[in-house]
């Protein structure tokens, strides 16, 4: 059931927790047995070997969002680095091209591998009303860059809500509005996690996506959203979530980070054997 805020005054909260969103890739880019994906999460942390300054300790992080047989273990590396708070506000980019520019999914829950996750009402609301816009389901039925990431959460972390966000948005100034907001949450002392959803070059050789990704993760390092945000548009390049990572780089210098560390950097290279056509991960913590 879809309706559109403000066609019913009354119980309008109630109308809206009923919004629901199925899963769209359970199977496909993630086992949809239990089981099965419990040894394969549980195999993927134990592996994620960090620091006891990184693990647990930040509050905004990137990671990536492709099928868990290639990106998986650099996820958990991330996932494990992150804050263990009430809310995961999780950006990601739009693949679909449907919906909204900046798209936040209405008050209701999402389905998800290890039951459901409800939306965190309050802090999307003062999101949306903070850039006066509605809120927007149908950029997230088909997108799957959020999806994908949600059960290493349910599986490492305790009881959570989500914001999540799709992005279509290529006005710098509407996306430092957002990271602005996000910011002032945390500073007034919001119990708030960021995930920046974001693989890295796609469908070109390792040699230049390892070349290229460096190169624009060395703003992410230095915390210069601007930098990075007009290096990946004048370059034209394929990492598909920079928009949110534009995001999360402003967020953690709002908050008061000073850098950021690459905790992994992989590529697709490593399970097909091909270094000709790859698609790049990557794991990084803001600290």
């Amino acid at each position: 059931m879809f309706i559109k805020k403000g066609k019913i005054k009354d119980n309008i909260d109630f109308i809206l927790y009923l919004m629901i969103r199925e899963p769209c890739v359970k199977g496909i880019f993630y086992p949809s047995d239990k089981k099965i994906a419990e040894r394969i999460l549980a195999n993927f942390f134990l592996k994620a070997d960090l620091s006891e300054k990184l693990e647990g300790r930040s509050k905004v992080v990137i990671c990536p969002h492709a099928g868990w047989e290639y990106s998986g273990q650099t996820t958990a590396y991330s996932i494990k680095a992150l804050e263990s708070t009430n809310c995961y506000i999780i950006i990601s980019p739009n693949h679909t091209g449907i919906g909204e520019p900046i798209s936040i999914f209405p008050a209701g829950k999402w389905k998800c591998l290890f039951g459901d996750v409800e939306i965190e009402q309050k802090i999307m609301r003062e999101i949306t009303n903070y850039l006066d816009i509605e809120e927007d389901h149908l950029a997230h039925i088909g997108e799957h860059a959020i999806e994908v990431i949600i059960p290493f959460l349910q599986y490492y972390k305790k009881k959570f809500k989500i914001v999540p966000i799709t992005l279509a948005e290529h006005d710098l100034n509407m996306l430092e509005m957002l990271a602005e907001i996000i910011g002032r949450l945390i500073n007034k002392g919001e119990k708030i996690g960021i995930i920046a959803s974001s693989d890295f070059s796609h469908f070109v050789s390792e040699e230049f996506a390892k070349k290229r990704d460096f190169e624009a993760i060395e703003y992410i390092k230095k915390l210069d959203h601007r930098g990075f945000f007009e290096f990946v548009e004048k370059n034209d390049l394929s990492i598909c979530g920079y928009l949110g990572i534009t995001v999360a780089i402003r967020v953690a210098k709002n908050i008061g980070y000073k850098e950021a560390k690459v905790v992994q950097y992989t590529t697709s290279a490593e399970k097909t054997g091909d270094t000709h056509s790859v698609v790049a991960y990557s794991s990084i913590v803001f600290k």
